[in-house]
């Protein structure tokens, strides 16, 4: 299994997702004021692990070539994950996954999950859009933290079962070939 590598290309796709997203909010905010700060951000947020997915998703696609690619039903999963906000640490033992409703459903308008912040005492317009962006940014590391832990341990635990069949298959292989020679020493 070889260390991924993402085209230039696609990088660059990526970023220019990204910034477009960035123009958008920021033309949002100065069409229709600051009280759309908040809703501009979670689109933002929204737009951001969108065009993530969507990469994930491509790079699975092109280099997955000998096998399929992400399954729908895991593709499903990993949005359920990055848009439930439900993190490793919070579902328990064996983090299985968990059955998508209404509540988690990706395709809403919106994360719904920040609440409109008062500007502060003191603080600039700018100021408190900087504040917000920096928490939206720490809400996406986070998420996608959780993301990479969750795909380690479903990761670990299909390298620990294909380890132990392996085993088990040298293991048989030994004791049939060990058979097999003291039967024909008789």
């Amino acid at each position: 299994m070889g260390k991924f590598q993402m085209s230039e290309e696609d990088k660059e796709n990526l970023r220019n997702k990204m910034c477009q997203a960035i123009g958008v909010f920021c033309d949002d905010i100065q069409s229709k004021g600051e009280e759309q700060v908040t809703v501009g951000l979670e689109e933002l947020e929204k737009n951001f692990n969108e065009a993530s997915l969507e990469a994930i998703f491509a790079q699975c696609q092109d280099n997955n070539q000998e096998s399929n690619s992400l399954l729908p039903e895991q593709q499903q999963e990993l949005r359920n994950r990055i848009y439930s906000g439900v993190h490793p640490e919070h579902e328990g033992p064996g983090f299985t996954g968990q059955k998508p409703g209404p509540e988690k459903d990706f395709k809403q308008k919106g994360l719904h999950h920040m609440s409109p912040e008062a500007q502060k005492p003191g603080e600039s317009f700018c100021d408190r859009v900087l504040r917000l962006f920096q928490k939206m940014l720490q809400r996406l590391r986070k998420t996608w933290q959780a993301v990479l832990a969750w795909v380690q341990e479903k990761l670990a635990f299909l390298l620990s079962t294909v380890q132990f069949i392996f085993s088990e298959i040298k293991s048989f292989y030994f004791n049939v070939a060990e058979f097999f020679s003291s039967s024909f020493q008789v």
